[in-house]
């Protein structure tokens, strides 16, 4: 299966290094990769990862709703998962997090009373529950982080790495060599179709046919159109 690279990484290991750290809530749209990186980035970075994903599991909302006591949580949260919840050693992590505001007000005391832990949280369409919702987000008390679709350079890493280390080390403007352009030019124009999303840069890479590729970009657009 192909691995995107993402540069994304390198904001988590800085955040995940930091010595303020604090919760970290990761905004974007759609079918960018948000739930992916987050698990990805746990299991190179961590010994354990812990996700709990409040759509899949409305109970889990409950326990966020009874108490606010962070020592409570984690003795509860850890009969949802089978690996254990300790600090500098597990990544918590809070997907779907728009379905349960009393686990985003939780952000809050991770981040004052167990410093320790390593909390990731993200989910769809956030910022519109929090306005739908009137959510309070916990300023000053977590660290939000943007994630955007697939850039071109983060295509071109994974298409063709040999290339990308060829323009990256490049250390001035100037006149390309006419076979670095003509390649720039047919990889510029393989991700113009597949627009970036994360699913339909890895079928149109693994050649699965611009029939598959048209078919997830649909949904995709068809999935937004029901958002709005």
């Amino acid at each position: 299966m192909t691995m995107i690279y993402r540069k994304i990484f390198r904001d988590l290991k800085q955040w995940k290094d930091s010595s303020n750290r604090k919760p970290l809530l990761l905004k974007g749209a759609r079918q960018i990769g948000k739930s992916w990186a987050m698990e990805h980035f746990g299991k190179d970075n961590f010994e354990f990862t812990a996700k709990f994903d409040f759509d899949e599991n409305p109970e889990l909302c409950q326990l966020f709703e009874q108490t606010k006591d962070v020592s409570r949580l984690l003795k509860e949260l850890s009969l949802f998962v089978d690996v254990p919840l300790e600090a500098g050693r597990t990544l918590l992590i809070f997907d779907e997090i728009q379905a349960c505001e009393a686990a985003l007000n939780s952000l809050k005391y991770f981040c004052e009373k167990a410093p320790a832990y390593h909390v990731m949280a993200a989910g769809s369409l956030l910022g519109v529950a929090v306005k739908q919702k009137k959510m309070q987000v916990p300023v000053g008390k977590v660290t939000i982080l943007e994630m955007f679709p697939v850039t071109f350079s983060e295509f071109l890493h994974t298409s063709d790495e040999k290339l990308w280390h060829y323009v990256e080390e490049l250390e001035e403007l100037g006149h390309l060599p006419e076979i670095v352009l003509n390649k720039l030019g047919s990889e510029y124009k393989r991700y113009l179709v597949c627009g970036g999303m994360p699913e339909a840069v890895m079928s149109l890479l693994e050649n699965r046919g611009m029939g598959q590729v048209d078919k997830v970009l649909q949904d995709i657009l068809d999935m937004y159109e029901l958002d709005f």
